[in-house]
């Protein structure tokens, strides 16, 4: 016999709970894949001075936890480079 907690998740939106089982892992993956791509994109990018470079590396790996610094980094510096990816 299901218990009201398990009725009430179960029939959502007509969804059941594998719908949270696929598309969670699948947003923890997505999210993933973003950290690391402007990751590199910093590790690669020419800035005035190292300092900054490993400023904004910091940044984004202690703002990882809530996504501020990759948002920070996407708003301030890659936006405004339109040219992408610079080699150092």
């Amino acid at each position: 016999m299901m218990n009201a907690y398990n009725n009430f998740f179960s029939t959502v939106d007509g969804f059941g709970t594998s719908t949270a089982m696929i598309f969670g892992p699948l947003a923890i993956i997505a999210g993933f894949i973003f950290w690391l791509w402007l990751l590199i994109d910093c590790s690669r990018r020419k800035f005035s001075n190292n300092y900054e470079k490993v400023a904004w590396i910091v940044f984004m790996c202690l703002g990882s936890l809530a996504p501020i610094g990759l948002i920070a980094y996407l708003v301030v510096i890659k936006l405004n480079n339109k040219q992408g990816i610079l080699t150092a």
